[in-house]
C-alpha cells in the first residue's frame, strides 16, 4: 500500500512538474497577444492624448475620411468666426477709440433711447415707421376715448422723436453722427446674416418643409424689427436698481453695490419707488442677434434631436426672438432722461460683447450641425457593419472606429459648448505675458522651426535638395514682395497683400488657406484670439487689456505668420510641380497637411482632450509644441520601422536640423539616454552623471572645440549665443534639474516642472523676496519681472558687473557688447552657459563625492556601536574600494574614520530632543523648559 502511494506521488511530482513548464510555456506563447490585447484595451484612454489631426491622420482608412471632414468643417467654423471679429477689430474698434469720452457717452446713449423708443433720430418724424403706423391709427379711430389714447401715444411718440434728434443733431459731432451710421448697418447685417444662418440650417436640417418655414420665419423677423433701429441692450453690471414712478418704469444696471445705493436714494429724494436686486440668471431681456442666435441654436438642436414639426419649431423660434427684443410698451412712454452716475450703458463695451458671442453662435448655426452629420454618418456606417450589411468600414475594424466615434463625440459636445472657465484664462495670458510676452528671442526662436521641423516634412516628401531651395526661395518671396502694413491689428507683413513676385494661384491659394481657418492674419490676443478658446462665457476684455496684450504678442504672432506663409507657400510649389494635375480643393488638402505637420495646430478646439480642462490648460501650458513633436518622432519613427522611407527620411531629416541647432544633446530623450548611458559605460568615473561623461568624453577623444561642436552643435558656436539650450527636443517635457542641486532649489525645480510655467511664476516670486531680503536688489528685480523685462535687467547687470555668481563670484568678468545686446533680446551667453555647466558637473561630482564618504563613515560608526563584525567587514571592503578610486584628499583613512567617531559620539551627547547646542548655546535649553523634566 505504501509502496503504491509513493508509486503514485512520485508519478504526481513528475506530472505537476510538467504542468508548470506547460503552464509557463503557454504564457511565454500567450505574453504577446495578452500585451496586444491590454494596448487595445487602453487605446480608448490614450486616444484622449492625441490631438484632433493625429486621430484623423492615425485612423483615417478605418473612418474612411469622416474625421478629416469634420475637421475641415471645424477649421471653417473657426475661419468664419475669426472673420467677424477681426471686421470688429479692425473696422469698428479703432472708430469707437477715437471718439472721446464725453462723445462715447452721449453716442452709447441715444443709441439706448432710440432702441426703447423705436425711433431713428437721424430720420425725420414722418419718415419714421412708428410715427406712421400711430398716425394711421389715429386717422381710423372713430370712438373719442380711442382718438384720445392714440393722440397720446403720437404725442409721445412726436416729443421723444424731438428729444432724440435734438441729441443727434446737437450731441453728436461728425465722427459721432458717421459711427451711429456705422453701428446701426454693422447692427443690421449682423440681423441679416442671422437670418440667412437660421434660414439655411432649417433647410438643411427639414428640407423642403424647412424651406418653406424659414420663409415664413425671415417675414416675422422682418415685422419685428420694422420699427426704429435695434442696438444691443447690453447692461453690465450684477446690481439692479428699479424705479417706478406713475407709468414710467426705470432699470438701472451697476457694476458696485456702492454705486446703486447711491442711485436707489437719488430716486427716492425724486420720488421714485426704487428697490435694488441682482441680475437675474438667464435674463433674457437684450435686444440683441447673439442672445437670439444662441437660444434659436439650441432649439435647432433639440429639434433635430426630437423630430419637431415645422409649426412647433416656428412656434419656439418665434416666442424665443420676442423674448429677446425690447417690450413694445417700452415705446409708449416718454424717454427717461435722467442718467445716474455709475449706470453701465456703453456702446463701445456692448458692441465687443454683442459681436463675440455673435461671431460664436452664427458660425455654430452655420457649421455645427454639419460637423455633427459627418460623425452621424460615420455612426451609420459602423451600426450597417455591425447588422453585416454593406458598409465602409471593415468587419475587423468596427471596434476601432467605434472608439475613435466616441472619441470625436465628446470632442463635439466640448467644441459646441464649452466647459472653461474665466480664471484658466486669466491665468494662460499671465503665462503668455511672462515668459513669452515682447521677447524678441522667442520669437526668433520660433523661426527655426521652418528649418528644424518644416524643411525635415518637405524633404522626406520631395527630396531635400529640392526642399531647401523651395523654402529659401518662399522666404526671399516674403522679404521682397510681401507688403508691409504698419499700425494694424493684422500681421505686419504678408504675401496676401503682394501685388508682384508670387503667381495669381499661389496668392490665391494664400487666401483660401487664411479663409479655411489654417493660416491667421489676426493678432495673437486680439479679440479673436482671446474667442478661440475653451471658455463658457469669456468676454471680449477692456481696450487697455487687449491692446496691452497685442503688443506683448506682437513679435510672435508676425513670427507664426512668416513660418506659415513661407511654408504653405514653398509646400504648394513642391507639390504642384510634383502633381500638377490636382485640383484646387486637393491642393489646399494636402498644403493645409503639410503646414500642420510642421507647425501644428494651436486652435483650442484641436487640443488633446486631456489637455482642454481648466486644471489640465494651467497645468500643460506652452505643452501642446511637445505633444506635438512628441507625435512627429514618434509616429515617423513607427512608420520608418515598418518600411515607410518618407517617415525614415523625415525622421533623419528632424535628428539632422536638430543637431545643427543643439547638438548631440539636444537629440530626443530615447537618443541621448542611450548615449548618456554608453558614455557611463565607458567611464571608469562612477561619480560622473551620464550627460557629463558623455560631454567630457567627447573633449578627451577630440578636444574642447570638436567636442562641443559635437555635443552642442555649431549654431553656439557661430553665434557666440546659447542656442541649443532653447532648440533642443531632449527636455520636451521634463527638465532635468541642474547638476548637484539640493534643498529649495531642488523641490521648487520639481514642484515647477509638475504644476506648470503659472506655478514658476510663483516660484520665480519666492526667489525674488529672498533677494531682496538679502539686499541684491537687481537679482530680485531679474527673478520676479517677466522674461522681457528680465532680460533687460540680466544685459544691464552683464554691461555694468559682468557675469557673476549669486555669491559674488566672478564667471566672466568683461561681457562683451555683442552679448549684451543679445541678452537685452533674451539670448544668453554660449561661453557663459559652458561656464555654468561646468561649474554644474563639478558641484555635481563634489556632492556625489561628499554624499558617497558621509554615508559610509555613517555606516562604519554604526557598524562600530552595533558590534557588527560581518558588516564591519563588508562596510570596510566599500571603504577600500572608495580610497582606491579617488584622490588621496578623499580617502578614508583609519585616522580620519576616528575622528568620525569622536565627532558624532560629542554631537549625540550634545543633542536632546531633536536639538544640538554647543556647550556656549547650552542656556538656550531654558526656552524649551515647558517640555517638563531636565
Amino acid at each position: 500500500m505504501t509502496q503504491k502511494n509513493q508509486a503514485l506521488f512520485s508519478l504526481s511530482s513528475a506530472t505537476a512538474d510538467q504542468s508548470i513548464l506547460g503552464q509557463a510555456e503557454s504564457l511565454a506563447k500567450a505574453a504577446p497577444s495578452t500585451a496586444l490585447n491590454w494596448l487595445k484595451e487602453m487605446r480608448p484612454r490614450g486616444l484622449g492624448a492625441l490631438t484632433d489631426l493625429q486621430i484623423d491622420q492615425i485612423y483615417r482608412e478605418i473612418t474612411g475620411g469622416a474625421i478629416s471632414m469634420y475637421q475641415k468643417l471645424r477649421t471653417k467654423m473657426e475661419a468664419d468666426r475669426n472673420e467677424i471679429l477681426l471686421d470688429a477689430e479692425t473696422r469698428i474698434d479703432p472708430l469707437w477709440d477715437a471718439l472721446g469720452k464725453e462723445q462715447k457717452k452721449a453716442l452709447s446713449n441715444l443709441m439706448h433711447d432710440a432702441t426703447m423708443a423705436k425711433l431713428h433720430p437721424d430720420l425725420s418724424l414722418a419718415d419714421n415707421s412708428l410715427y406712421q403706423e400711430a398716425k394711421e391709427r389715429l386717422d381710423k379711430a372713430i370712438k373719442p376715448e380711442t382718438k384720445a389714447k392714440y393722440q397720446s401715444e403720437l404725442d409721445t411718440i412726436t416729443a421723444n422723436h424731438k428729444h432724440l434728434a435734438e441729441r443727434y443733431n446737437l450731441g453728436l459731432n461728425r465722427e459721432g453722427k458717421a459711427l451711429y451710421q456705422t453701428m446701426r448697418e454693422t447692427y443690421d447685417k449682423q440681423w441679416a446674416d442671422l437670418r440667412d444662418a437660421i434660414e439655411q440650417r432649417l433647410e438643411d436640417l427639414m428640407g423642403a418643409e424647412g424651406k418653406t418655414l424659414a420663409a415664413e420665419l425671415r417675414l416675422q423677423m422682418e415685422s419685428a424689427l420694422k420699427h426704429g433701429p435695434y442696438f444691443p441692450l447690453a447692461r453690465f453690471g450684477d446690481y439692479v436698481v428699479k424705479a417706478t414712478k406713475g407709468d414710467e418704469h426705470i432699470r438701472e444696471h451697476f457694476e458696485r453695490r456702492k454705486d446703486a445705493e447711491q442711485a436707489i436714494k437719488q430716486y427716492q429724494r425724486d420720488g421714485y419707488n426704487a428697490v435694488m436686486t441682482v441680475k437675474e440668471e438667464g435674463n433674457g431681456g437684450q435686444a440683441n442677434s447673439n442672445a437670439l442666435g444662441l437660444k434659436v441654436m439650441q432649439l435647432l438642436d433639440q429639434a433635430g434631436e426630437s423630430g419637431a414639426s415645422a409649426s412647433a419649431i416656428k412656434d419656439d423660434v418665434w416666442q424665443a426672438m420676442l423674448q429677446m427684443l425690447p417690450d413694445a410698451s417700452f415705446a409708449k412712454h416718454a424717454i427717461h432722461r435722467r442718467r445716474v452716475k455709475g449706470a453701465s450703458r456703453d456702446g463701445h463695451r456692448a458692441y465687443l460683447n454683442s459681436v463675440y458671442h455673435y461671431a460664436h453662435h452664427v458660425s455654430k448655426i452655420r457649421y455645427g450641425h454639419k460637423m455633427q452629420a459627418e460623425l452621424n454618418k460615420m455612426n451609420e456606417q459602423i451600426q450597417a457593419g455591425v447588422r453585416g450589411e454593406a458598409s465602409d468600414i471593415d468587419s475587423g475594424d468596427l471596434e476601432v472606429a467605434q472608439q475613435v466615434l466616441n472619441e470625436m463625440n465628446k470632442r463635439h459636445e466640448l467644441n459646441m459648448n464649452p466647459k472653461g472657465s474665466k480664471w484658466a484664462g486669466m491665468v494662460g495670458n499671465i503665462g503668455f505675458l511672462f515668459y513669452l510676452g515682447a521677447s524678441p528671442a522667442s520669437a526668433v526662436i520660433n523661426l527655426t522651426q521652418n528649418a528644424t521641423v518644416m524643411l525635415p516634412q518637405l524633404g522626406g516628401k520631395f527630396g531635400f535638395g529640392k526642399a531647401s531651395s523651395a523654402m529659401a526661395k518662399a522666404m526671399g518671396d516674403y522679404i521682397k514682395h510681401g507688403k508691409f502694413k504698419f499700425g494694424t491689428k493684422e500681421a505686419w507683413k504678408s504675401l496676401t497683400r503682394a501685388t508682384a513676385g508670387i503667381s495669381a494661384d499661389e496668392k490665391a491659394m494664400l487666401n483660401a488657406l487664411y479663409h479655411a481657418g489654417v493660416l491667421d492674419l489676426t493678432q495673437a490676443h486680439s479679440v479673436a484670439a482671446r474667442a478661440d478658446t475653451d471658455q463658457q462665457d469669456v468676454k471680449p476684455g477692456s481696450s487697455i487689456s487687449r491692446t496691452a496684450m497685442r503688443m506683448a504678442g506682437a513679435l510672435f504672432h508676425n513670427a507664426e505668420v512668416l513660418n506659415r506663409e513661407v511654408a504653405a507657400l514653398a509646400a504648394y510649389r513642391l507639390l504642384k510641380e510634383a502633381k500638377p494635375n490636382l485640383t484646387e480643393e486637393q491642393y489646399a488638402d494636402q498644403v493645409t497637411e503639410m503646414v500642420y505637420d510642421g507647425h501644428g495646430n494651436y486652435a483650442a478646439s484641436n487640443r488633446p482632450r486631456y489637455m482642454r480642462g481648466d486644471v489640465a490648460k494651467v497645468l500643460t501650458q506652452f505643452k501642446i509644441y511637445s505633444q506635438m513633436m512628441t507625435y512627429t518622432i514618434y509616429s515617423n519613427a513607427i512608420k520608418a520601422a515598418k518600411g515607410d522611407t518618407v517617415a525614415l527620411k523625415t525622421l533623419g531629416g528632424i535628428m539632422g536640423t536638430t543637431w545643427i541647432m543643439a547638438g548631440m544633446m539636444g537629440l530626443p530623450t530615447p537618443v541621448s539616454a542611450i548615449l548618456y548611458v554608453l558614455a557611463s559605460a565607458f567611464d571608469d568615473d562612477d561619480d560622473r552623471g551620464g550627460e557629463a561623461s558623455f560631454r567630457l568624453g567627447l573633449t578627451q577623444a577630440l578636444g574642447p572645440e570638436l567636442g562641443e561642436l559635437i555635443a552642442r552643435g555649431p549654431m553656439d558656436s557661430l553665434t557666440g549665443l546659447s542656442i541649443a539650450g532653447r532648440t533642443g527636443l531632449g527636455d520636451l517635457w521634463w527638465r532635468s534639474p541642474k547638476e548637484g542641486a539640493e534643498g529649495d532649489d531642488l523641490t521648487f525645480h520639481y514642484l515647477q516642472q509638475v504644476a506648470g510655467p503659472v506655478l514658476g511664476i510663483g516660484v520665480s516670486a519666492v526667489r525674488g523676496a529672498r533677494s531682496f531680503a538679502d539686499g541684491d536688489i537687481q537679482r530680485g528685480i531679474e527673478a520676479m519681472s517677466p522674461k522681457a523685462v528680465k532680460d533687460l535687467a540680466k544685459a544691464y547687470r552683464q554691461a555694468t558687473e559682468g557675469e557673476q555668481t549669486r555669491t559674488g563670484d566672478s564667471i566672466i568678468d568683461d561681457v562683451g557688447a555683442w552679448n549684451v545686446a543679445m541678452q537685452a533680446m533674451g539670448f544668453g551667453n554660449a561661453e557663459m552657459a559652458k561656464v555654468y555647466a561646468a561649474r554644474e558637473y563639478i558641484k555635481g561630482k563634489e556632492k556625489t563625492i561628499e554624499d558617497t564618504r558621509s554615508q559610509l563613515k555613517a555606516a562604519y560608526f554604526n557598524a562600530r556601536r552595533d558590534g557588527d563584525a560581518d558588516a564591519l567587514r563588508d562596510v570596510m571592503e566599500q571603504i577600500r574600494q572608495f580610497n582606491e578610486s579617488h584622490e588621496k584628499g578623499e580617502r578614508l583613512t583609519g585616522k580620519r574614520l576616528r575622528q568620525s567617531i569622536k565627532s558624532r559620539e560629542n554631537s549625540m551627547d550634545r543633542t536632546q530632543g531633536g536639538v544640538y547646542l554647543t556647550r556656549n548655546r547650552e542656556y538656550l535649553r531654558s526656552e524649551g523648559a515647558f517640555l517638563g523634566g531636565e
